[in-house]
């Protein structure tokens, strides 16, 4: 399970909009009518799908859902995550998720790539060929950092996952008990309810000059959609609709990720992503936190990442 900052158990749930862009702060927003996607609706939130909305930032490309998930919703949705019970209820609303899909991500995440593209990054950006700590935040068993000289190598996450041998589980007492001098988030900002909350969190973490990776997947697409109150009612009406339901999202899901677009009558609906990023997003939300973005690009797994500082890196003069 990844670590999160869900919204509260709040009934009367507050837009995630009304804020602005939770990336660059900006207004200038637009937003259309999706559904809660039946897995989730089920074992999130204990009801049926239901209609919400996505949200599109028209200054930094940032696309999230008005509603989020709260503590109650987040505990049960990523309760035994990823294990073969979550694959079945999944698989029997999502026929789309496979069993192959389901075991390819673990093995990805697990990835000797993944660890090389990290310690190319952060050998690009300057940063030590050694820490003194270094914490993976949401980081399940450690592995991503398990190849990062250091003196120690922790990993926070509510999984209960055993860690990778030479890291150690911490909780959060023990995470917020010392400075960190690299802290790595990957692939968990887009998971979070609040991500300009959690990335706070995150610098409040950071040592002096300490070093932060931040890692999000590329998931965006263009829309070709109905607008307006056609769309309302269409999805509406699909909702109640089971097996469509099923049809109408299995299509939609194979033209955005195969195709990059969603068709006339497709839609994105609410998962565990809460939100989509582009580079422009993450780093304005690294900019808005108050931290030094050191850089913003694509890691060689394609991946969307940034790297910031609490401080300016120091420059050394070339001897």
């Amino acid at each position: 399970m990844r670590a999160t900052t869900p919204a509260s158990d709040a009934t009367d749930r507050t837009p995630r909009s009304n804020n602005g862009c939770p990336c660059c702060r900006s207004h200038d927003l637009h937003a259309e009518a999706t559904v809660i996607s039946p897995f989730l609706a089920e074992r999130a939130m204990q009801s049926t799908p239901s209609l919400t909305r996505i949200v599109f930032c028209q200054l930094c490309g940032f696309r999230f859902f008005d509603r989020g998930l709260s503590v109650t919703e987040a505990a049960r949705y990523y309760e035994a995550y990823r294990s073969s019970d979550y694959f079945s209820a999944r698989h029997r609303h999502e026929p789309f998720y496979t069993r192959r899909a389901h075991r390819e991500i673990g093995v990805w995440l697990q990835s000797k790539q993944r660890r090389d593209a990290l310690a190319a990054v952060l050998a690009g950006c300057g940063a030590p060929g050694r820490f003194e700590s270094v914490l993976d935040y949401g980081g399940g068993d450690g592995g991503l950092i398990a190849g990062i000289p250091a003196g120690m190598r922790a990993t926070y996450d509510l999984s209960g996952t055993t860690p990778t041998n030479g890291t150690v589980t911490v909780t959060e007492t023990d995470m917020v008990a010392r400075h960190w001098h690299l802290l790595v988030c990957a692939q968990t900002l887009e998971h979070v309810d609040d991500p300009r909350a959690t990335l706070g969190t995150l610098a409040g973490l950071l040592a002096r000059q300490g070093w932060l990776y931040l890692e999000v997947p590329d998931e965006m697409w263009s829309n070709h959609t109905l607008a307006g109150n056609a769309r309302d009612h269409w999805l509406r009406w699909l909702a109640g609709k089971r097996k469509l339901l099923v049809a109408a999202d299995t299509l939609s899901t194979a033209c955005r990720i195969l195709f990059g677009f969603l068709p006339p009558f497709g839609f994105i609906p609410m998962r565990e992503h809460l939100q989509y990023f582009t580079e422009a997003a993450l780093s304005a939300l690294v900019v808005q936190s108050g931290l030094y973005l050191v850089r913003c690009g694509r890691n060689s797994e394609g991946q969307i990442y940034a790297v910031a500082t609490r401080n300016r890196p120091v420059e050394t003069s070339p001897a």
